[in-house]
């Protein structure tokens, strides 16, 4: 016989019938007594080319009523509880979950592995199945039923055990789970016909010694499913236990038994094979339940049945595979869960930076893809237990349709990372290697996205997001950038190497989680609270902090304790005081303080290595969070840094000067970042920056305002109202322009660093004459006039080369302190023309004050 084709090779022809017959002995007639040539030079088609045509055939026969010879009905008690009597699930949807069906099977599983009951732990491969079936469960029904039913009949535990295992081979190990999901809990007894009408029946089941409690009614969810015993016998063990418990209840077809004489229905058993042979044994269709607990467990369901036909995970979201994988491995389909995990993998692969993506390939995919279910088992069975060869299974896998997508879906839906966090639900509660390497990868990519504090709180987007995840998802920002990884890549680009989730200093960090805790109150207790905030690293905290805000947290704890939002951050006054103490003290101090709390286990102080530093040290001044087009420019000046461009439009500009020609006196113009916002965190503390002018001045003012964050001012907290001026420090440059002869340069350019000892919160900083103004047209040939602009000019540029700054104590007001001599009697303000023209140099192209902030890296 010649050799099969090489893998992917056309097959050949089909045989003409002057071949077919040559073919044969004393094929054409000519009565040869041995083969022809031609026929010595045929071979039949290869193992491949059949796979091809059946994995093609297979595809076609999913939820075709064409040779079906089974049906699955998905059911759901009720009132949206537990279909399996387990119990707690109203309180389960409340917390956003299906509370019974696959969730509830999966978690009474995962149970039983911590050993709660030792009958239930059956091992198969690398998962572990502990659930009963529904059949099973189904068979603790009213006694009155009739013990044939499939469906709503009571049977005893032990029989059933013996009768299941009287089928031999694989329905042994799911005899064991009948009889404890029938001694334990109540099964789906809705009785519904082929065609998925219903008819609920209420029950008793035997609990634990005899116990008898009500169960729900149940209902089935939608129409039964067409299906074909051969794949899932074929693809499923737990459908394979169900179809030959069906036929050992079907009452035996009419003929002769066993000894050759007639068969009373009831009275016989059959074997496995019997079993498999005569599916409809009693001229009905066997009727397969599985348990789901709300119509949002249907879809994974039904694709993990689809899967065991094609071999393919069709998902066209993570939730879907998430689903996906959760009932294929409820429903124990060969590599559905294994399959849906390498898609996710895959998804994350797509989306990936060219680092992470190559860790995710290794670590999560776990293998070649392709898919499982009856290929599978096919392949797994037909060669005596050996692996399939790779030319066995190519054919097979291109002839299977590829996995399910939406067009466009990708650019409207976020990245893969956040949806699979958004589906922690969803997640295996039991230990599993690939979900473990999957997890693994996505903190990777979740670093990756956000990048660094500074850029989750000050991008919109990224904030939205980041409120948007849950508890775990904050945790594996947190718990990244270890010592190492922070030293590795502390000195390239905005997030170093990208090993851990970077930052300015650990007060942003504090500030990050201060936002993320007052949007997720609800969704976390106390134990989750205590566990994110032991992560912050109190030694890295900057005086600053430790003196103003942490003191404040800890009196609002010790006065409402974790049951109220502002008490958020669990920590004592005298943790605080200790956390004040040493960030204040000398660094042989901090060390022996430090080696004290590390040896008591004190929450927080475990770690001591600065995360990646997010602020680029020289190069571009771009890349950071918010930055927009046009406004780095100058603003970085070479030195690096992250640059927020602002601006103050025209009309904001007019209606300020406008309040101080009326009475205010003084009056300031805050900027907006390019972003939208208002406030830029850094440092832990919110910054931004105005432009003042006083009535009869001629130089406007810029400053730099220091603010508490939103998110520490809980109601009822101490950082709530005025406080102290307690210090601020911040590495900043804040610039001005103005446009001359067309082209942009820098009117103004102040440089903040720690050294400055005026920064203060709630308190701004900055030069009450920073931009000088021109005088309108109409004055500027005056003599007194020219005379005044110079003068005031000089002073601006004196204050400026001498950094004579001055503190502004008003948060409100805003007022100007020691202004210098300016144009009498308003000569500005008053001059009775257009309000904004002493303005037109600083108004740009499009009639906006335009600046920047850019945050330095800390010396």
């Amino acid at each position: 016989m010649a050799p099969a084709p090489p893998p992917g090779a056309p097959l050949p022809p089909e045989p003409g019938p002057e071949r077919r017959a040559a073919s044969l002995p004393g094929g054409g007639g000519s009565g040869a007594p041995a083969l022809t040539a031609s026929a010595a030079a045929w071979s039949p088609p290869s193992p491949a080319g059949v796979n091809l045509h059946l994995a093609a055939a297979l595809a076609g026969l999913y939820g075709s009523e064409a040779a079906a010879d089974c049906d699955i009905l998905f059911c759901s008690d009720g009132d949206g509880g537990d279909p399996w009597g387990r119990g707690g699930g109203h309180a389960a949807a409340e917390a956003g979950v299906c509370p019974g069906g696959l969730a509830a099977a999966l978690a009474k599983r995962d149970a039983a592995a911590a050993g709660a009951d030792p009958t239930a732990a059956l091992t198969d491969g690398a998962c572990q199945r502990r659930d009963g079936c529904s059949e099973a469960a189904a068979a603790a029904a009213d006694p009155t039923a009739d013990p044939k039913q499939p469906a709503g009949g009571r049977t005893d535990a032990p029989a059933a055990a013996t009768e299941a295992a009287a089928s031999g081979g694989q329905s042994e190990r799911y005899a064991e789970l009948d009889a404890w999901g029938q001694g334990g809990a109540a099964g789906c007894g809705c009785g519904a016909s082929t065609s998925g009408g219903a008819d609920p029946a209420a029950g008793r089941s035997a609990e634990g010694g005899g116990g008898v409690r009500a169960r729900a009614r149940a209902r089935a969810l939608g129409p039964a499913l067409p299906a074909h015993a051969l794949v899932l016998r074929l693809a499923s063990e737990r459908f394979a236990a169900q179809l030959d418990r069906w036929a050992l209840h079907e009452p035996c077809p009419p003929g002769p038994g066993p000894s050759g004489g007639s068969s009373s229905p009831g009275t016989c058993s059959y074997s496995a094979s019997a079993a498999a042979a005569a599916p409809r044994a009693g001229g009905r269709r066997p009727l397969l339940r599985v348990p789901v607990g709300c119509e949002g467990e249907l879809r994974g369901a039904r694709a993990a049945i689809r899967f065991a036909y094609t071999g393919q995970v069709h998902a066209a979201s993570v939730r879907e595979a998430l689903e996906l994988r959760r009932a294929g491995d409820y429903l124990a389909i060969e590599g559905c869960a294994a399959a849906a995990v390498r898609w996710l993998a895959g998804r994350l692969l797509a989306e990936a930076p060219p680092p992470a993506a190559g860790a995710a390939a290794a670590a999560a995919v776990g293998g070649s893809g392709g898919g499982g279910g009856l290929r599978q088992r096919l392949s797994d069975r037909g060669g005596g237990g050996r692996a399939p060869s790779a030319g066995l299974m190519r054919p097979l896998e291109a002839a299977m349709p590829p996995p399910t997508t939406h067009a466009g879906a990708a650019a409207a839906e976020p990245p893969a990372v956040l949806q699979l966090y958004a589906c922690e639900e969803l997640w295996p509660a039991c230990e599993d290697r690939r979900f473990a390497a999957l997890l693994a990868s996505a903190r990777r990519l979740l670093v990756s996205h956000f990048r660094s504090a500074i850029a989750a709180l000050n991008t919109p987007p990224l904030r939205r997001q980041l409120l948007a995840l849950p508890a775990s998802g904050i945790q594996a920002l947190l718990e990244s950038g270890s010592g190492s990884e922070s030293e590795s890549g502390s000195g390239s680009g905005p997030t170093g190497s990208g090993s851990g989730f970077g930052t300015d200093s650990e007060d942003t960090v504090l500030a990050l989680l201060a936002a993320w805790k007052g949007a997720n109150w609800a969704r976390t207790d106390a134990a989750c609270r205590q566990r994110l905030c032991g992560l912050i690293r109190l030694p890295l905290l900057s005086h600053a902090i430790s003196s103003c805000i942490l003191p404040c947290l800890a009196a609002d704890y010790e006065i409402f304790g974790s049951s109220q939002p502002a008490g958020w951050f669990p920590i004592t006054a005298v943790d605080a005081a200790f956390a004040a103490c040493y960030a204040g003290a000398a660094a042989e101090q901090q060390g022996a303080m430090l080696r004290d709390q590390q040896a008591a286990g004190s929450p927080g102080w475990a770690v001591a290595t600065p995360r990646p530093q997010c602020i680029p040290d020289g190069g571009s001044s771009s890349g950071g969070a918010g930055a927009g087009g046009g406004g780095g420019g100058g603003g970085g000046g070479g030195g690096g840094g992250l640059s927020f461009p602002f601006s103050i439009s025209r009309e904001t500009l007019a209606a300020r000067l406008r309040a101080a020609q009326y009475g205010e006196g003084a009056v300031d113009a805050y900027g907006t970042y390019d972003s939208g916002e208002e406030l830029v965190i850094a440092r832990g503390l919110s910054w931004r920056v105005s432009v003042d002018y006083a009535r009869g001045e001629a130089c406007a003012g810029v400053f730099l305002w220091c603010r508490i964050p939103a998110a520490f001012q809980l109601p009822g907290s101490r950082l709530c109202g005025p406080l102290p001026r307690f210090p601020a420090a911040v590495d900043a440059r804040v610039v001005i322009y103005r446009w001359r002869g067309g082209r942009r340069e820098e009117a103004y350019s102040r440089v903040f660093d720690r050294a400055g000892a005026a920064l203060g919160v709630d308190h701004g900083l900055g030069n009450s004459r920073a931009l000088p103004l021109a005088l309108p047209q109409t004055h500027q040939a005056q003599p007194w006039a020219q005379a005044q602009i110079h003068q005031a000019q000089a002073q601006a540029q004196a204050q400026a080369a001498t950094e004579a700054a001055v503190a502004v104590p008003g948060v409100a007001a805003g007022l100007l302190v020691g202004a210098g001599a300016g144009l009498s009697g308003g000569a500005v303000g008053a001059a009775g023309g257009d309000p904004m023209e002493p303005w037109a140099e600083y108004l740009g192209p499009d009639g906006r004050v335009r600046g920047c902030l850019t945050l330095l890296r800390p010396s």
